[in-house]
């Protein structure tokens, strides 16, 4: 897997020309907002390199659309404490937690930074989590990190060089369910409910 969000500040920062850095790193004031519920600083996408810790949305690109779906670190970090389950499975099973993750496409040069900083994004970055209140069946679940260097045949790269077909394209409907939620299950097109307009009242990101 590749991941991003704040697991990728470091690298990402490093990677970037000196002029490509200066402007993801000035006028942070302007681009640092409260969260929408928790009041914690929440950054758009890649903004603001040396901001570490803080909650980042998704898509990083500067040009999308934004939103307020959580950054892979942010939900990888959330994975760690509550499970991979899900809402919906939740209410059957018992939290699912993951053992494992493989990194594909990082440098070995690189691998030990990329590992601390996934570290820290994903376990240290959750200060005392034992004192949330949460029900009892929930704890802090180490993963491991691990690299390969095979080349995963479903990544971007690997289809469009096989394929000749030019990079893949992601589907632009999905299923949204959240328990709270009335109705709990909404059908998505790029992220708005289905027939709401972009500026009508009833249209929402999903998160």
């Amino acid at each position: 897997m590749d991941v991003g969000g704040d697991a990728s500040m470091r690298t990402l920062a490093l990677a970037q020309d000196p002029v490509m850095a200066e402007l993801k790193t000035e006028s942070k004031s302007q681009r640092i907002l409260s969260g929408p519920s928790t009041g914690r600083p929440t950054v758009r996408g890649r903004d603001d390199y040396e901001a570490y810790g803080v909650l980042r949305t998704k898509p990083g690109r500067a040009d999308s659309q934004p939103s307020i779906s959580m950054s892979c670190s942010d939900k990888i970090a959330s994975w760690t404490l509550l499970g991979a389950q899900g809402a919906l499975l939740g209410q059957l099973l018992d939290p699912v937690y993951i053992d494992g993750l493989i990194f594909g496409d990082v440098d070995p040069a690189v691998r030990e930074v990329v590992a601390a900083e996934c570290h820290r994004a994903f376990i240290s970055r959750l200060h005392a989590p034992n004192s949330l209140d949460l029900p009892s069946s929930f704890k802090q679940h180490e993963p491991e990190l691990h690299f390969t260097s095979e080349p995963f045949p479903h990544s971007r790269s690997e289809v469009e060089k096989h394929t000749g077909l030019g990079a893949p394209v992601a589907a632009s409907e999905s299923i949204s369910f959240v328990n709270s939620s009335d109705p709990p299950v909404e059908a998505l097109v790029n992220r708005i409910k289905r027939g709401a307009s972009l500026k009508g009242k009833g249209a929402r990101h999903a998160m």
